[in-house]
């Protein structure tokens, strides 16, 4: 079994002058006070701009394995280790409304992994439609919260079909296989939050995988899909199980630009799930080759309201949540086209753990 390395200290050269951290805090405050977000919109934004600044956590640190190297995909981004967390952010005209509760999400979703998980590389692929652009406090936002940059163009699908994820230009997510400079990586959607240890992704599961000679691996949306439903549960329409259907929220992969080149052709020729836009791709291009990765690393909250007996079972070791139901940013409002609350999926608690980190 592969050890996580001990945690390296920091270069005292390379920490940011906490004058310079409160004057840029100030900045940002400043544009938050005068943007056209809501009260309670600034209030939730500058808690977590207050939490950066006061458990920032640097990118200097050793090398895990060597010097240091760049991306070839992003010259910008340094690789530090054999192991990166990986997200994605994509801001096009259809969803630059909400973007920045994504960004938030992302950002928490940095700081609550890096409590376990200091010694892994974090990267976000972000891509932004010409004619738009991100705000330097948004981007500020994102490094202070861990994440190295790795701007990228948006990968879109033949298939024309209106739907959240195709508005989001989820595809682009793929890009992930071509940072081959790391060993392993795990893709991790930024609805998603730490409340364990997730590197045993790294150390534990990542050599099984070797062993077995498999380069992907994704969790079951439903790992008891013969739980009995009830009428409720068909009419709500989220508990109805789909046997060996993964879920793409969190995926760990080998990168390979062989496989990031064969994934965008069947990408427009293959027959898939096509309105799980990436998901149903990555279950129908590695069927029969997907490790199974436990629930505990994609905690898949619909299951809380589908199927809770074998949630409170699990419950104890979950290492990562994944809000499918509800976004833990709307615990006291409706907005927009979600209906439905934490509180109506009865996940109250894991949203209040969210909001308040």
């Amino acid at each position: 079994m592969v050890h996580p390395p001990n945690h390296p200290k920091l270069h005292p050269n390379m920490k940011l002058e906490k004058s310079m951290v409160l004057l840029m805090c100030a900045i940002m405050c400043s544009y938050l006070l005068y943007s056209n977000l809501s009260d309670h919109d600034q209030q939730v934004v500058i808690h977590l701009l207050d939490r950066m600044t006061n458990s920032r956590r640097s990118h200097a640190r050793s090398a895990v394995h060597g010097t240091p190297q760049n991306l070839s995909v992003c010259p910008s981004v340094l690789v530090r280790s054999r192991f990166a967390f990986v997200t994605y952010i994509g801001i096009n005209q259809l969803i630059a409304p909400k973007v920045l509760w994504y960004i938030v999400g992302a950002c928490k979703l940095a700081q609550s992994l890096l409590r376990f998980s200091p010694e892994v590389d974090f990267v976000m692929l972000l891509a932004i439609e010409d004619g738009l652009s991100l705000p330097r406090y948004q981007q500020d936002m994102i490094e202070w919260s861990g994440w190295q940059i790795c701007r990228v163009d948006f990968i879109a699908s033949k298939n024309l079909i209106h739907h959240r994820f195709y508005d989001a230009k989820i595809f682009t997510k793929l890009h992930v296989f071509k940072l081959i400079e790391y060993e392993a990586i795990a893709c991790i959607d930024s609805d998603m939050f730490a409340v364990q240890n997730a590197s045993g992704l790294f150390y534990e599961i990542w050599p099984d995988m070797q062993l077995r000679n498999l380069t992907f691996a994704m969790a079951l949306d439903y790992p008891r899909a013969s739980t009995p439903r009830t009428v409720i549960h068909y009419l709500i329409g989220k508990c109805i199980p789909v046997p060996s259907h993964y879920n793409a929220g969190i995926f760990m992969l080998q990168p390979s630009l062989q496989t990031y080149r064969d994934l965008t052709v069947a990408m427009n020729i293959d027959t898939y799930d096509l309105s799980m836009c990436e998901q149903g791709l990555l279950n129908d291009f590695f069927r029969g080759r997907t490790y199974e990765l436990p629930y505990k690393y994609n905690a898949n909250l619909v299951l809380k309201a589908c199927d809770p007996d074998f949630y409170l079972q699990q419950k104890s070791q979950i290492a990562i949540l994944h809000f499918t139901v509800a976004k833990p940013w709307m615990t006291s409002m409706w907005a927009d086209e979600w209906m439905w609350s934490c509180p109506w999926w009865h996940i109250s608690e894991e949203c209040t753990a969210w909001a308040v980190f």
